[in-house]
């Protein structure tokens, strides 16, 4: 039987309550629709946006997002703090708008192919080439 979101949500972080935080990286305009609709879907999941990186933060980014479930940054953090995000432990990586990483000679690419998280998901809602890259 298929269980609401919320519910599947709720039973993931019973299994692994201090389990890692997931990664969303999406295009800046989109951050705050992500954190709304995440508070909207998943209200028991901690959401912690990073709209703003190293020194003007004040703070690393493991104190910024500690306690977080799902983590919302953009692309143009996600590049720059590539260094600081590979340190933590992260659940997945999903990139919002995809298209922004298909340049493989890009780094967005490259901060996206090295990421350490066991899975990514790549959304997007503009076709890409049909490519194994």
């Amino acid at each position: 039987m298929h269980q609401p979101a919320q519910e599947q949500d709720d039973k993931a972080r019973e299994q692994d309550p201090g389990g890692p935080p997931l990664l969303v990286v999406a295009p800046t305009s989109v951050i705050g629709n992500w954190v709304a609709e995440a508070a909207r879907f998943t209200r028991d999941l901690r959401v912690v946006p990073v709209t703003v990186g190293g020194a003007r933060r004040g703070r690393s980014l493991a104190d910024a997002i500690a306690g977080a479930d799902l983590v919302v940054t953009s692309y143009q953090l996600f590049r720059m703090g590539a260094d600081e995000y590979r340190e933590l432990p992260w659940t997945a990586l999903i990139l919002d708008e995809a298209q922004f990483v298909k340049n493989v000679q890009s780094k967005g690419f490259r901060c996206a192919r090295d990421f350490p998280a066991a899975v990514t998901f790549a959304v997007t809602g503009t076709p890409l080439e049909n490519n194994l890259m």
